[in-house]
């Protein structure tokens, strides 16, 4: 498998195993409704807020901090679907803390930590998107 393909479903699959916890939270702190519609957009949110603090801090910076990165992911995509549903931050913080890496999801963030290169983890700038040219010799 491709190692960016593998990258996207090791990420696939830890927004995956936190989207449950996240929706927990969430309704705890009074968002009342749960639909498949949040659950897509809380894997969504999780997902981002997972690739950004990868991209801030590189492979080396996960491999070193893994039993950090979950909170801080909960704590990013939870303010931000907290800001969206108006929820108070006060009831959510606490709720939040505490969450400790399972097996499987240490498993995963080692994997990644492993896996990815390190410009796997790079934000993209607007020259990766720009086509390179290349002209022909002018005949004399």
């Amino acid at each position: 498998m491709k190692t960016s393909n593998r990258i996207t479903r090791l990420l696939n699959d830890l927004a995956g195993y936190w989207t449950e916890p996240v929706l927990e939270i969430l309704n705890a702190a009074g968002k009342a409704h749960a639909s498949v519609q949040n659950e897509i957009e809380t894997w969504h949110t999780l997902n981002g807020a997972l690739q950004s603090k990868l991209q801030a801090q590189g492979a080396f910076g996960l491999a070193s901090s893994l039993g950090t990165v979950k909170e801080q992911v909960f704590a990013s995509a939870i303010s931000e679907l907290a800001r969206k549903y108006n929820l108070p931050k006060e009831h959510i913080r606490p709720l939040s803390l505490g969450r400790h890496l399972t097996g499987a999801e240490h498993d995963l963030l080692g994997e990644l930590a492993r896996e990815a290169p390190p410009a796997a983890f790079k934000s993209s700038r607007q020259t990766d998107f720009m086509p390179r040219l290349h002209f022909a010799a002018a005949a004399g």
